[in-house]
């Protein structure tokens, strides 16, 4: 506990101190500006604004708004492991934390759907790669279609006899209180996902769950939303 309260702390500092670099003031002065800042939420705020007063690049603010949602996690579940109480079952002597929350915004922030691809041929087929993911929705600055990245890492090679399935998890970051995507994009909600398998020129679609936003992050080298290799299903 002692060691996760340790290393938040250094993360806390960081934000601190990019802060005061951006702001352009010395830290006994700026010490008195994020002293009042409670959490990583007004702090990545701060910084956003510095970020845009400094005209940062587009590219840049994506980023930033990506590893903000990420500090934010990790923040919440520091105050998980130092707030929670630790308890002993009395039946099987095993320690475990208790945990009560009613803020669900870090669950629903980022989660992933299963896309299953079945063999509806006769002869068993080979699938290698990522499918193609396209989101399909209403007008936005970004244009009508995102296209989901490709995680590349751990791809495996796999043999479908007929009948059988195999999976692809898209994985979905959907829009929070004050986040902002590519170009000012906000509360983006698709309409459709068109998929094509690798190797396959012909695509399917499907409906995209209603009211399920997505998060465009069109220009970030690495977006909150992708689509992972084939696994068995």
């Amino acid at each position: 506990m002692g060691k996760v309260a340790n290393a938040y702390s250094q993360l806390e500092w960081s934000l601190n101190d990019a802060i005061w670099e951006l702001a352009n003031v010395a830290r006994s002065a700026g010490v008195c500006m994020s002293a009042q800042m409670i959490g990583p939420g007004p702090r990545n705020r701060c910084l956003l604004a510095l970020l845009k007063f400094r005209r940062a690049s587009q590219t840049l603010l994506d980023e930033f708004n990506v590893v903000s949602k990420k500090i934010e996690k990790v923040a919440a579940k520091r105050n998980r492991y130092v707030h929670d109480p630790v308890v002993m079952e009395s039946e099987t002597g095993k320690i475990a934390r208790m945990e009560a929350t009613a803020d669900l915004r870090n669950i629903l922030a980022q989660g992933y759907l299963p896309l299953i691809y079945t063999n509806t041929s006769r002869q068993a087929c080979l699938l290698r790669g990522v499918p193609g993911a396209d989101l399909h929705g209403p007008a936005d600055p970004n244009g009508p279609v995102y296209t989901l990245f490709r995680q590349q890492s751990g791809i495996k090679d796999m043999r479908l006899q007929p009948g059988a399935s195999a999976s692809a998890r898209l994985v979905v970051l959907s829009d929070q209180d004050g986040s902002f995507g590519s170009l000012g994009s906000r509360n983006w909600v698709p309409t459709q996902l068109v998929t094509i398998p690798p190797g396959e020129t012909t695509a399917l679609t499907v409906p995209w769950p209603a009211g399920l936003t997505v998060s465009r992050q069109d220009s970030a080298t690495h977006p909150g939303s992708w689509i992972e290799p084939f696994a068995a299903s």
